[in-house]
Parts: C-alpha cells; structure tokens; sequence
C-alpha cells in the first residue's frame, strides 16, 4: 500500500491505530529507538524553553500521519489536540491530494529543473544550460559569455548547494553529478531593499480546476547574511501576502519557528509593505497555470526585475510557510479547492 494511502487510512479508522503501533514497535524495535533518537536531537534544536516536548508522540504523530519532525515543531503540535492538528496540511497530505489532481508526467517535468527552463523558456527571460561535472569546460564557456551565474546542484533543494560563480572561481564540480547554470537574475531596488545580497522571491500557490484559475496563497520569502538565496532551509524568512492586494499581511518567521516584525538586517517591516507589481504578476502566474493544464496545482516562484516578473521555478509546494505564518491549518482550504 502506498505510504499516503495508508496515513490516509490509520486517520479515518481510529481502531486501527493502536495495533499498528503495537506491531510496529514489535516488528522493527529497532527502527522504532532510531526513530525515537532523531525526536529527541530535533526537539534538543528546536530548544522551546516552555514545553516539555514527547518524543514518543513525535514519533507516532509520523507513523500514524506521516507528519514530519520539521512540521511537528513548526505547526507547534506539542501544544495541540489530535483534532487541532488534523486541521494541517501535512506533505503526506497534500500528496495523496495531487497525486490525485496532477498529472504524474507533468509533476516529473516540473522536477527536473532544465526540462522545466525548456517548456517555460519566455517566462524565464535569462539563459540556463544543464551541464555534467564531467564537462567543465560547459561552465566555462557560459561564465565566459555572462560574467556570472547561478550553479544549482540538480540533486538538492531548499536552496541547498546554490552558490553565486564567476570565470574565475573554482566550481569543483563532482564527476557523475549534474548541475544547472543560469544567469543571475538582475532584481528590482524595490525588492531588493529587504536583502541585496539575495535574489527575493515570491512564492504563488495557484489551483487551475474546471477551467477556473485562482490564487490561493502567496508569500514573500527574503534572505539574510551572505547568502544568495532566500530559501528558508537556508536561513531565510518568509511572510504572508493576501492574494488579493498583494500586501504583505503577517510577520515573518524561519523555519526554527522565531517571528521578525522587520527584517533584522535592513529593518524593512513586513506587515503593510506593498509586493510592486502585483497585477503583472498576478496575469503571469495565470498565463503559466493555464500552460500546464494537466497540473491543477502548482508552486511557482517569481523574482522581480527592472523589466518586470520572471519564473525562477515550479514546484509541489509544501504548505509550511503559509501555515507557519498564518498560524492556523489550511487543510480544508487546500482539499476544498481541489475538490
């Protein structure tokens, strides 16, 4: 049985719940302490002064929901009722909801990031080529031509391994391994005042269900320190925007749960700042959502230039920063719109 499947399942059929875990920790004692150690090093991060937190209802919470750790803290469950907590949009569940709604094929496409670049090529404005680490010479030539470009490695994410290169930098590239090259996206002063050093973007949660297009969530995500993105796995922040107005509505956190007013770097406030551009944008994520119909839900990023909104990326989309800001479960919100 597929994994979300049977979440979905111990979810619905309460009484199944108990001798699952009772097998569980028979079966695969052994996998159930590891289990039980990795609680207990995140919980040491986390580090909340005002709650004891359980391990071992960390634990189940992941083996009857497929919650994870990282959503377990961030949603503050420790603190929650099963009913409070079933109102969440966990990963577990919104895969089984698009594995449902997206086409498999097209799910793939937005995966592999080149392949992405090539069916969404206008929306990117800039140059991008996949290269292995066994052709250097590749990444050579393209710094050579723009000056500078962004490497991603195309086995990570969360902004993981993302590094800012020039001619003359030693770009250690990994035989075997596959990267992709683009230019560095030239950003707008007007979202660049949060954090110049980071390329700031916008996060767009769009649904495309019966021929109907709408925004169902957005938020902004900055970096901070020297880093060139802006992924919260990498120390950035992020805060909601109403879909409507494109004005930023909450404050911002990280993803170690810590709420910022204002940026803590360049002192931009969050709540009541105006995203520019927002009509512009709104038609763009529009005009892409109804280039991959076969998707009904997707996550884009878009980074604002002096020429306007471009794509950085498609993605799944976890539901993590939204909840996390919002500090309430979008559950319903999500299954209802992709009823």
């Amino acid at each position: 049985m597929d994994k979300d499947l049977l979440w979905l399942s111990l979810e619905r059929h309460t009484h199944l719940q108990r001798p699952y875990l009772a097998l569980y920790r028979k079966l695969l004692a052994g996998k159930y302490k590891d289990y039980l150690n990795r609680a207990a090093e995140a919980i040491k991060q986390w580090n909340d002064p005002h709650f004891a937190i359980d391990p071992d209802d960390m634990v189940q919470e992941t083996l009857l929901y497929g919650t994870s750790f990282d959503e377990y803290l961030l949603y503050r469950f420790y603190e929650k009722s099963r009913a409070q907590r079933s109102a969440y949009l966990t990963d577990a569940i919104r895969n089984r909801i698009c594995h449902r709604a997206n086409s498999n094929k097209y799910q793939r496409l937005l995966l592999d990031k080149y392949q992405s670049y090539c069916y969404f090529r206008d929306a990117y404005q800039r140059q991008c080529i996949c290269l292995s680490g066994d052709r250097p010479e590749e990444a050579a030539h393209f710094l050579q031509r723009y000056g500078e470009g962004i490497l991603k490695p195309v086995s990570n994410c969360a902004g993981r391994g993302v590094r800012l290169v020039t001619p003359t930098d030693n770009l250690d590239l990994q035989p075997g391994e596959s990267y992709i090259l683009e230019q560095r996206i030239p950003q707008d002063s007007r979202m660049a005042r949060f954090h110049p050093q980071s390329v700031n973007t916008l996060r767009a949660n769009t649904i495309l269900r019966h021929g109907q297009f709408r925004l169902l969530n957005a938020f902004v995500r900055t970096g901070r320190g020297d880093a060139v993105v802006d992924n919260g796995g990498q120390g950035g922040l992020f805060a909601s925007v109403d879909p409507r107005t494109g004005i930023i509505v909450t404050d911002s956190f990280d993803e170690h749960g810590h709420r910022y007013a204002t940026h803590p770097e360049s002192g931009i406030p969050y709540r009541g700042t105006a995203i520019p551009e927002w009509e512009p944008l709104l038609a763009l994520a529009e005009r892409l959502a109804r280039q991959i119909p076969q998707l009904a839900y997707v996550s884009w990023d878009f980074a604002l230039t002096p020429q306007g909104w471009v794509m950085v990326e498609g993605n799944k989309g976890q539901f993590i920063a939204q909840q996390v800001t919002q500090e309430k479960g979008l559950r319903k919100e999500f299954e209802e719109a992709l009823a």
